[in-house]
């Protein structure tokens, strides 16, 4: 008998051991606690308990949505790599990452949380919730959680990756880069600091740090002379 099973707070289903193999996207007749029957779908296998299998329920499939040509972003992952071993952006309430050969598709773009929120499944600590990816093509495929409005935020974001790093910075005072306050006044009228501008390839004040071979557009509006070099305190 198949039930459901409350798995860290997230509802799955309990299947019994059997000769014939289940598989992911097969439906199954799943009985209630007052006697009654509905059918699910087997999502991904998640562990044994011995007599018995936990399997996640597959959700409906959201509607995807085209955010753009990727290149910009990647540009920027590809210069940041160079400096640092995860590079991360956050914009307006989520975070994006590239994805790692381990992933379904390597080298596409992981959309979260930014907090990590939510108990790993597999007891390995918290996670930040998944709200899809965007694959190479720039297709951005929605988690059934996602919350509404990202793919507009990325679509704006894959046009105008740099100038959109830098608006968010200069309206959230914080730079989307290493997800820190920005302190000095330059750096919050630039909208990351130095040290990102460096490690992403992006100009800052009135230096211009060697673009990457994919160039992402130039931020609007943060050009600011600076008098001295020597006064820079590397805020950011």
């Amino acid at each position: 008998m198949i039930t459901f099973t409350k798995v860290r707070n997230e509802w799955m289903l309990r299947l019994p051991i059997s000769p014939v193999p289940f598989r992911s996207g097969q439906e199954v007749t799943v009985t209630k606690r007052n006697g009654g029957t509905s059918t699910a779908t087997l999502g991904m296998f998640v562990m044994s308990t011995g007599d018995a299998q936990i399997w996640s329920i597959a959700q409906a499939p959201r509607a995807t949505e085209n955010v753009g040509d990727l290149s910009g972003i990647i540009a920027l992952f590809d210069t940041a790599r160079a400096h640092l071993r995860f590079p991360a952006i956050t914009l307006d309430g989520f975070r994006v990452n590239v994805a790692g050969q381990r992933a379904r598709e390597p080298g596409s773009l992981t959309v979260t949380g930014i907090e990590r929120t939510h108990a790993s499944r597999f007891g390995r600590g918290m996670v930040r919730q998944y709200f899809g990816r965007v694959t190479r093509a720039g297709v951005y495929e929605p988690s059934r959680g996602a919350p509404d409005g990202i793919g507009q935020h990325l679509r704006a974001f894959a046009a105008d990756p740099a100038g959109q790093a830098a608006e968010h910075g200069r309206l959230h005072g914080c730079c989307c880069f290493c997800n820190r306050p920005l302190r000095d006044e330059r750096s919050t009228a630039v909208g990351y600091g130095p040290d990102c501008a460096e490690h992403f390839g992006l100009p800052w004040g009135a230096r211009t740090v060697a673009a990457p071979s994919v160039s992402p557009a130039a931020p609007r509006n943060v050009a600011r002379s600076i008098a001295s070099e020597e006064a820079l305190d590397r805020a950011g």
